[in-house]
């Protein structure tokens, strides 16, 4: 018998993890005397072990016993992390504006286990889902893990920080007097934004006269505001 059920042929299965079994005989002749090896140290899948008869006068016969060691059906995650964050905490992940690409990675509990991940490819403006597919070593046991990917959206602030017009703050709205025959005039602007980007236009090849300079601010998401700088 193997752990206590009669064994006639085949293989005796048992649950993952299981090291040792215990395996009783029952000679036919009284005398005789027998030895089990191999029940111990079971190894995960197919092991053999011996049950070895030796009669009176001292020959020998070997009976093989199959045991099979079952494969995990463990699907748990050890480390699961998008874009650095932790998502077995926290299943919804917010990433920075432009991100275009999950970056995932996982760590099984179970070294033999397998891991399948879709859906890394991100769309701003919208919820993603990133699925984690874990296969236990045995094959047919899996889980999915599924994590909402936020992509933040692009800023629409278009406003100025700062803005000045040969050498001095310019107040929207005023006029900058120029000496007669100036041909260009240096202006910077400075958007809020960092993301933001800045065009002048019409500072160069002044006449006289009004001449309107124009600076544009582009926010991160395209929307643009338009200032004048009247000179």
């Amino acid at each position: 018998s193997v752990n206590g059920s009669v064994y006639t042929s085949g293989s005796v299965e048992v649950a993952f993890g299981v090291r040792s079994v215990v395996v009783v005989a029952e000679t036919n002749d009284v005398a005789a005397t027998y030895a089990v090896v191999g029940n111990g140290a079971l190894r995960t899948g197919d092991n053999t072990v011996t049950v070895r008869v030796t009669a009176a006068n001292g020959t020998s016969s070997d009976y093989p016993v199959a045991v099979k060691v079952l494969k995990s059906t463990n699907t748990d995650l050890q480390v699961l992390s998008v874009n650095g964050q932790d998502a077995l905490v926290n299943s919804t992940i917010t990433v920075p504006a432009r991100t275009s690409v999950a970056l995932v990675k996982a760590v099984t509990a179970d070294a033999d286990a397998s891991v399948a991940v879709t859906g890394t490819s991100l769309v701003a403006g919208q919820s993603n889902t990133v699925s984690v597919v874990v296969t236990a070593a045995n094959g047919t046991s899996s889980r999915t893990y599924l994590v909402t990917v936020l992509v933040t959206a692009l800023s629409g602030d278009s406003t100025l920080k700062s803005l000045t017009a040969n050498g001095q703050a310019y107040v929207v709205g005023t006029q900058l007097d120029l000496p007669i025959g100036s041909k260009s005039v240096p202006v910077v602007a400075v958007a809020n934004d960092a993301g933001a980007s800045v065009e002048i236009t019409g500072n160069t090849n002044l006449v006289a006269g009004l001449n309107n300079v124009g600076v544009r601010v582009t926010a991160a998401n395209g929307t643009f505001t338009d200032t004048t700088v009247k000179v």
